[in-house]
């Protein structure tokens, strides 16, 4: 056979094996990525929610309303399916979203933040939003964020530290989107753990100028959603 004629067969034969090689590469990935997932009756809980509120105005003493806005992360997350529902795998929530703490008239801004008197509900309200990042390979959430409406916050004075608490059911918070429970988000829960030193919080309020920002997420925090 001539010399040119055996390079055009070649050619021949070569562009088609390549042809078929890429499509099957497409059709294992297709294959691979699995379907977005309806998490809304799903439920989840993280083992830490970290990050911080910034009041504006500032908080000091005989301040009125406290206006914050939150910006933190969830992370250590395990999610349950409802029913046979598909697995998920969560790596992390970013949080983000205004909340505002309404003192009684015999409690300042001051004594909200620092937790006093103990285990005081004041009525809350705000909306945070959590946006879900999943792992590669899992599915994705067809349900989308979260977000959540507080509608009452409890203060704890401890020994190390100040905690803010969300409760759940009855009435604590409402959600909706993924991961609402089946009863529609009222037993979620979740808290603040202030990682601001106390008595440092407590000279800012009632010497200094007020208190602008707090951190949270001193050690382990509970975020319980569904």
């Amino acid at each position: 056979m001539p010399r040119k004629l055996r390079r055009i067969t070649a050619a021949a034969f070569l562009i088609p094996a390549i042809a078929i090689m890429a499509g099957s590469g497409s059709a294992a990935a297709r294959a691979t990525t699995p379907p977005p997932v309806d998490a809304t009756h799903y439920t989840v809980s993280c083992s830490n929610f970290y990050g911080g509120i910034v009041f504006r105005p500032k908080v000091y003493t005989g301040a009125g309303t406290l206006n914050g806005n939150v910006k933190g992360e969830v992370t250590g997350c395990t999610a349950v399916p409802n029913g046979g529902g598909a697995a998920v795998e969560i790596v992390e929530g970013k949080v983000s979203g205004p909340i505002t703490f309404a003192p009684t008239d015999e409690q300042s801004g001051c004594d909200t933040i620092l937790g006093y008197p103990t285990e005081t509900s004041y009525p809350t309200a705000g909306t945070l939003t959590i946006v879900w990042k999943t792992a590669k390979g899992s599915p994705k959430l067809s349900s989308g964020n979260t977000v959540l409406q507080p509608t009452n916050v409890i203060t704890e004075l401890g020994t190390d530290e100040d905690n803010f608490s969300i409760p759940g059911s009855p009435g604590g918070v409402s959600g909706t989107g993924s991961f609402e429970g089946t009863d529609g988000g009222n037993s979620d829960s979740f808290a603040f753990a202030l990682f601001n030193d106390y008595s440092t919080i407590f000279h800012d309020c009632y010497y200094r100028s007020g208190v602008g920002h707090v951190s949270f997420g001193y050690g382990a925090v509970p975020f319980d959603l569904g």
